[in-house]
């Protein structure tokens, strides 16, 4: 997909949720904008998880306004459909630098971290369930990970492009005062995590109170009351949890940094 031009407020509103997404805001008659339409075009053809979307300001007045725009070309950037950075004016170096710095900023806290170790589970093709694997890259617009495992010869190496919710993390867990490398999977009618260490079948179940969270793992945020727009985004954990309090500090795709209970994360 190059890039997109928007036709429709919920149209906008749609493309806007999820990933990295970069807005030019232009009109027809803006000498500017014209001068760096295919540079735009070019980022999009480089950048190929990112969503670059088009608005021209005169047919779409009400998403120009609601974004406050002044000038064209402006440009607006989104991670997981917060504003994260404005950009005004035709600066083709700063348009591709800002462009780069938005991508690693939102694989760096909103994506499950290339090199990271997975393990495989739940898809169709039962003989790829269970393998781990090493996640190498992002396919389509951020849908699914690139995946590199080996089969079953112990020999032979296969890339697959495979959606989060056939993936859990490999990590280094500590059990009640035990480290354990494996995965944890929550179970919402128990309400407790099924922890399983690698090479084994059998689960062992854990109080989320008793499980902490490794360093640098991602996990997906549930139950906020207060600030229930951020339900279901994911973070990563940047240290243990507060000694005084048991939360977390961790830190969302578009930047913001939280404390969060341990109720309120779960592991991926």
């Amino acid at each position: 997909m190059s890039v997109i031009h928007i036709t429709s407020e919920s149209q906008f509103e749609y493309f806007l949720k999820k990933g990295v997404v970069v807005v030019d805001f232009f009109a027809e008659w803006c000498g500017p904008c014209k001068g760096i339409a295919a540079a735009f075009a070019q980022l999009a053809e480089t950048y190929k998880p990112v969503k670059f979307l088009k608005v021209d300001v005169d047919q779409q007045r009400a998403i120009a306004a609601k974004h406050e725009i002044k000038s064209m070309p402006t440009f607006k950037y989104f991670r997981d459909g917060t504003l994260t950075h404005t950009l005004n004016g035709a600066n083709p170096q700063l348009l591709h630098s800002w462009v780069s710095a938005e991508v690693a900023a939102y694989e760096g806290a909103g994506r499950l971290a290339k090199g990271s170790k997975v393990q495989i589970h739940s898809l169709s093709s039962a003989s790829v369930n269970g393998h781990v694997g090493t996640i190498v890259g992002h396919a389509g617009k951020y849908e699914r990970y690139v995946v590199e495992y080996t089969l079953e010869d112990g020999e032979t190496k296969k890339k697959s492009g495979i959606q989060e919710k056939n993936l859990r993390q490999i990590l280094d867990l500590v059990v009640a005062g035990i480290e354990i490398q494996g995965t944890a999977e929550y179970n919402e009618s128990t309400r407790k995590y099924q922890v399983t260490k690698l090479g084994e079948k059998k689960a062992i179940e854990v109080e989320v109170s008793n499980l902490k969270l490794p360093k640098d793992c991602r996990a997906r945020v549930v139950g906020l009351s207060k600030a229930p727009q951020f339900n279901g985004n994911m973070v990563k954990v940047l240290d243990a949890a507060d000694a005084t309090d048991g939360r977390y500090p961790v830190v969302f795709a578009h930047g913001k940094k939280a404390k969060l209970k341990p109720d309120n994360i779960r592991i991926i």
